[in-house]
């Protein structure tokens, strides 16, 4: 595990650590934001509870074990690079999120039209989960090994936490306000008491006009998450294109030991 040690802060200027953040980002704030959002999106507009709510999270998540199998199959036999996988992770997202956005607008009758979208963010997050471990531990020296190991944990707990309080503000208050807007200050104060207690409000329109800004809200959370995952997919290609420039630089890798040739780090 090494020695005893404080995070070695020069690693945040080596674009492949870098790059492993935007690994992280893609996969904790993507994983953060959506099983939230979209099981309260299925309660909301299809009552859905318990067991079948459950079900309806399946897709997601086997999707996700299968892309994980063939990610790590393709990024460890070497047809991968692991950055290509991050970006390709992050546009499959992407396209999940807005497909999400756009099936939750057309308010379809049934539930099960959601399941194409399902599968493809449980595709899209887990592809760049795959090298995200091993490129942060590229610099990581045998002083520092436990230290920098551990980043990994507090980088997804970090992002994680963010793409779930963010999603929920986003939401919560973009359904707040359309509700005012339509039904005034106190239909918000009986939505409250609903959230809190279960006790339906004594005005129907209250719900429904919930449930349809809430729709709305969603989609808006998931163009703002379209956004930022393809935002830190293209910011790790750039950051691996700096890495290959610099790749024959000393500068890159982790200071070798006594008597030990430098090698340089892997920019697959």
């Amino acid at each position: 595990m090494g020695e005893p040690g404080f995070f070695p802060v020069g690693v945040l200027c080596q674009p492949l650590f870098l790059v492993a953040i935007m690994a992280g980002l893609i996969y904790n704030l993507s994983c953060g934001a959506l099983l939230l959002s979209y099981s309260n999106l299925f309660q909301y507009e299809y009552d859905l509870r318990g067991l079948t709510l459950s079900l309806m999270q399946l897709p997601n998540l086997v999707a996700g074990i299968f892309a994980a199998l063939v990610a790590g199959r393709l990024v460890g036999g070497g047809k991968l690079s692991r950055h290509d996988a991050i970006f390709i992770g992050a546009a499959i997202t992407a396209v999940g999120c807005l497909l999400f956005g756009a099936t939750a607008l057309a308010r379809p009758a049934s539930v099960l039209a959601y399941v194409p979208a399902l599968i493809i963010v449980g595709i899209g997050p887990i592809i760049p989960a795959v090298p995200y471990g091993g490129l942060v531990l590229e610099f990581a020296d045998p002083r520092h090994y436990g230290a920098v190991s551990s980043s990994r944990t507090t980088v997804g707990q970090f992002f994680y936490a963010i793409g779930l309080a963010g999603s929920t503000v986003i939401i919560d208050t973009l359904t707040r306000g359309a509700v005012q807007s339509k039904l005034g200050a106190s239909a918000v104060v009986q939505l409250d008491a609903w959230s809190a207690s279960g006790m339906k409000p004594s005005n129907p329109d209250i719900l429904a006009a919930a449930g349809e800004a809430f729709t709305g809200s969603f989609a808006t959370m998931m163009v703002v998450l379209t956004i930022i995952v393809l935002v830190a997919g293209v910011l790790a290609l750039a950051l691996a294109r700096v890495a290959r420039r610099r790749a024959g630089a000393p500068s890159i890798g982790p200071s070798p030991a006594p008597g030990a040739a430098a090698t340089p780090p892997s920019v697959a």
